[in-house]
């Protein structure tokens, strides 16, 4: 079945971040505190008329030290993307069942394409450490120390470098 990327409103994804993301919390419950700003984006993921995937992005550089208690600092993200313009990938989510057949791919280009417009030259995200693979195909890198968020479990920060930056 053909797989259709398309910009959407926010509440059009909310049910997915739900359902993969955090079960634990209603779709309501879903929505980020970014996601009605001016500049954030979302994209689905629709196959059949179902929406079966979703990601956001927002401009938000990479903050020096990590999530947790203490927040450790993040040598790698300090030397190199200090003051870099960044857009953040939040949401990412694809249904179970959907999942291995290249939309998450299909939804991460959608996103780097949209950064790339905006001419930035940093994309990231704190990934979890079950999607690692998925991260790296798509061209992350992970960066520094993984760290707890409970209670979605274990992370990392992952970078994609974009233009001038590349190689990081």
């Amino acid at each position: 079945m053909a797989v259709e990327i398309l910009p959407v409103q926010v509440e059009a994804i909310l049910a997915i971040r739900s359902r993969v993301l955090r079960p634990d919390r209603t779709p309501e419950q879903c929505r980020l505190i970014e996601d009605d700003e001016a500049a954030t984006c979302h994209w689905a993921a629709r196959t059949g008329g179902a929406v079966v995937g979703c990601v956001t992005i927002l401009p938000q550089r990479v903050p020096p030290r990590l999530p947790g208690n203490p927040p450790p600092i993040n040598p790698i993200v300090d030397s190199l993307w200090a003051g870099r313009s960044g857009w953040r990938v939040r949401g990412m989510a694809v249904l179970p069942d959907q999942q291995s057949l290249g939309i998450g791919a299909l939804l991460i280009e959608a996103a780097v394409a949209e950064v790339r417009r905006r001419a930035a030259d940093l994309v990231w995200c704190y990934g979890r450490l079950t999607a690692d693979r998925f991260y790296r195909r798509a061209g992350f890198v992970p960066s520094g120390p993984s760290f707890d968020t409970p209670p979605t479990g274990l992370h990392h920060l992952y970078l994609m470098a974009l233009g001038s930056g590349e190689g990081a």
